[in-house]
């Protein structure tokens, strides 16, 4: 919700004439463009997952660890596809200060979740969830 807060001050902050960007164009269209890889990947893990797909963290009898679609590269793609979106709408509103803000609190949010998720899938799965660990990405391809 703070993020969300971070971007609704934006306007206000653009009134005020502080922290804009140069190139607005530019970075809206980029800022979209995050967008839209964001949507797409929230899509191609969904169906990756298939019926598995839930917002709650659980697990269901007979689930297994999935790793083809995007869960061939990064564990939790779903999370990146948000992060993708909410950054690229900071980044699309062409404001320094507020897509940082967005993107660090963003990120303290999805990673309490995902050292809770993996948790969870470690006690379920053991060796096989923590091999895949192992030859995956947490979050960001090359990065985390």
């Amino acid at each position: 919700a703070a993020y969300a807060l971070a971007l609704l001050l934006t306007p206000a902050l653009h009134y005020l004439d502080l922290a804009e960007l140069p190139l607005a164009p530019f970075f809206a269209t980029l800022g979209a463009a995050l967008m839209v890889a964001g949507i797409a990947l929230r899509i191609w893990a969904m169906l990756a997952l298939g019926a598995n797909y839930s917002r709650t963290l659980r697990v269901v009898q007979g689930q297994r660890v999935v790793q083809d679609g995007p869960y061939w590269l990064v564990r939790h793609p779903v999370y990146l596809s948000s992060l993708l979106v909410w950054v690229g709408l900071g980044v699309a509103l062409a404001n320094w200060l507020v897509t940082p803000v967005v993107a660090l609190l963003l990120a303290v949010a999805y990673l309490d979740r995902i050292r809770a998720e993996e948790a969870l899938l470690l006690r379920t799965f053991g060796s096989e969830y923590s091999s895949y660990m192992h030859k995956t990405w947490r979050l960001v391809p090359g990065l985390y």
